[in-house]
């Protein structure tokens, strides 16, 4: 790979993970606004209420604190996962950090965000534990598998899309 194209890889792999932290982070602030939320909804319901509903509404209160609790440290456990991504490690296998053109899409391993738009360019950003992640685990450009009833070919890694 030439200098300009390792270049291009860098910072695109770059913008990928800035996009990725951009997205866990505006999450993120939804889950702390839904938590303070429910906490004010408990303060407010203590000063009003009494009896049956008022019980069930703490607890319903309650259960949305935890939910949103446990979504918010899966999201800083994501956005840690994205600060050990190291994306000037180059393989020609396929592994956390790598951008992969198959014949079904540029992909990017690493958080699962889902589809995103890059300079351009739309790739899928999965994780290495999602289904299709851990199919493209640990291989080669050249390779083949099956997923979903689609044939895939790993035609190049770590390599810029074409604009």
């Amino acid at each position: 790979m030439s200098v300009i194209q390792s270049d291009k890889i860098l910072n695109f792999k770059g913008e990928i993970l800035n996009h990725c932290r951009q997205q866990i982070a505006q999450r993120i602030e939804v889950a702390e606004s839904a938590i303070q939320s429910a906490r004010e909804g408990m303060l407010n319901d203590t000063k009003s209420s009494a009896g049956d509903k008022h019980e069930t509404s703490r607890a319903m209160s309650q259960i949305d604190i935890e939910q949103n609790q446990n979504q918010l440290q899966k999201l800083r456990d994501l956005l840690n996962e994205i600060d050990q991504i190291n994306i000037q490690s180059k393989s020609t296998i396929t592994g956390k950090g790598s951008l992969i053109n198959t014949n079904q899409g540029l992909y990017f391993l690493g958080p699962g965000i889902g589809k995103v738009q890059i300079e351009g360019t739309e790739l899928f950003a999965i994780s290495l534990q999602s289904p299709l992640g851990s199919f493209m685990q640990h291989k080669k450009e050249g390779d083949t598998f099956q997923f979903q009833n689609r044939d895939f070919i790993i035609t190049k890694i770590d390599y810029p899309p074409q604009q």
